[in-house]
């Protein structure tokens, strides 16, 4: 019979998320790494305020011995937009961190 852990990485799977299990140690990492990177003016501040300030990096207070964590990566296509330009159309293909999304 297959662990519950195996049947949700395997519907993730299904759906083209990647998965992994890491140590929630790399929480204060990935904090760290992110305000450095905003300290040395790496991220433009419009994205920084908008994609970057409402993550979270403390364990939910129902886990007080949480000691991982799971990371799914969720592929998000490319987005085409057409503008329109001295009477002609052009199409323009962007990242999808250039379109508006929700964050939460």
């Amino acid at each position: 019979m297959k662990t519950l852990m195996e049947k949700l990485f395997r519907r993730l799977e299904e759906r083209g998320y990647k998965t992994q299990i890491v140590p929630i140690k790399h929480l204060d990492e990935l904090k760290e790494e992110i305000e450095d990177r905003h300290r040395k003016d790496l991220f433009d501040e419009e994205f920084y305020r908008e994609r970057l300030t409402w993550f979270v990096f403390n364990p939910a207070e129902d886990f007080p011995k949480a000691e991982s964590i799971i990371v799914v990566s969720v592929p998000q296509s490319q987005i085409q937009h057409i503008f329109n330009w001295k009477g002609k159309s052009k199409s323009l293909v962007v990242p999808p961190t250039y379109s508006t999304y929700p964050n939460r």
